[in-house]
């Protein structure tokens, strides 16, 4: 979890009008599906950048995450 939150931190740092929006989820026994929508990613860029992490969990522990986008 710590190393998940030191990605989003450096990337929010990095792009200070960046936005996470987690407009939908899904939890199947130990896997969290999460589909993610960034905007303020960088300038002259695209609007909107679309995403599905999928995480899979043991116990409160993230084990893996898998990005597509």
């Amino acid at each position: 979890m710590e190393g998940v939150r030191t990605r989003y931190a450096k990337s929010m740092a990095t792009h200070p009008n960046l936005h996470y929006e987690i407009p939908s989820r899904i939890a199947l026994g130990a896997y969290v599906i999460d589909e993610e929508r960034v905007t303020g990613y960088s300038p002259g860029g695209p609007d909107v950048v679309r995403a599905v992490l999928v995480y899979r969990v043991a116990g409160d522990l993230i084990q893996e995450i898998l990005i597509l986008s």
